[in-house]
């Protein structure tokens, strides 16, 4: 059983179970159907894998690509069941959720929200998204993505499987401050944040900071996160490289291309 999901087709999409609020099952053959240009990425629920630890929507087809996606989701289940084992919480103090910020064209993004409750004083929280290739199969690679910028990947040594790198580039840093300056300056509240976190991205240290990104078809572009302390987590807004910033930045124009097109069809779940 699985659902299609085409083009400018749902708008809402229940990642566990059905597009446009039917069930795979009983959808209509013309929402499978698609249009002429139009892609088709068509995902399969799959079960939790305890209370409230969701599980990575496997990829439906037969192609090379879609396998070694699929036996990549399937590394970074075991490392949540492993991360959920390993939690000394009799009432569950792992939890996982799933978004999908991109769901094609040419490529698609998971989202995976954690919250560990172990027996510390305060729970801590972590995301992680990774952005796969349709076409190869493989994950983006941000060292290449970003090759313009210099950008080079963290070491995931004694991390859990399938950790994904934190990225690091002097450049994407400097974009990265001009750019969040920018943004939150036109909001409200803007003054309050400059003030206060200004300090944090005027430091020199700053430079060597880590970033994760992700392609987003929501933002129309990559969200591009610093990795901070959690003293002045709260300073860490994500920055959005839009097209043009990233065609100045050497990003390829197939990535660039699909991203449009994934932003104008609404290619993103959950739609709220």
């Amino acid at each position: 059983m699985h659902t299609a999901i085409t083009l400018a087709a749902c708008t809402a999409l229940i990642l566990t179970l059905a597009a446009c609020d039917q069930k795979p099952a009983e959808a209509s053959p013309a929402a499978n159907t698609p249009a002429a240009g139009q892609a088709v990425v068509a995902f399969t629920p799959t079960p939790d894998l305890g209370k409230d630890i969701a599980a990575l929507p496997r990829l439906v087809g037969t192609t090379r690509a879609i396998a070694a996606i699929n036996a990549d989701l399937d590394t970074l289940d075991a490392a949540a069941r492993e991360s959920a084992a390993s939690c000394d919480n009799p009432d569950g103090g792992y939890s996982r959720w799933i978004t999908q910020p991109m769901t094609g064209p040419a490529f698609v993004t998971y989202a995976i929200s954690e919250e560990y409750n172990c027996g510390g004083p305060y729970p801590s929280t972590g995301q992680t998204t990774v952005t796969y290739d349709l076409a190869s199969g493989r994950r983006l690679d941000w060292s290449d993505v970003l090759k313009a910028m210099n950008a080079n990947n963290g070491d995931t040594e004694g991390m859990p499987a399938g950790s994904v790198p934190i990225v690091y580039s002097p450049a994407l840093a400097a974009w990265y401050v001009r750019t969040i300056k920018a943004q939150i300056a036109g909001q409200d509240g803007g003054s309050e944040w400059m003030d206060q976190c200004a300090p944090v991205f005027d430091a020199e240290e700053f430079s060597t900071n880590g970033f994760r990104l992700s392609v987003d078809a929501e933002a129309g572009g990559l969200t591009v996160s610093p990795e901070l302390p959690h003293v002045v987590q709260a300073c860490g807004d994500a920055a959005i490289m839009d097209a043009p910033a990233m065609r100045a930045n050497g990003v390829d124009a197939r990535l660039i291309e699909a991203l449009a097109t994934a932003h104008a069809a609404g290619n993103w779940a959950p739609k709220e």
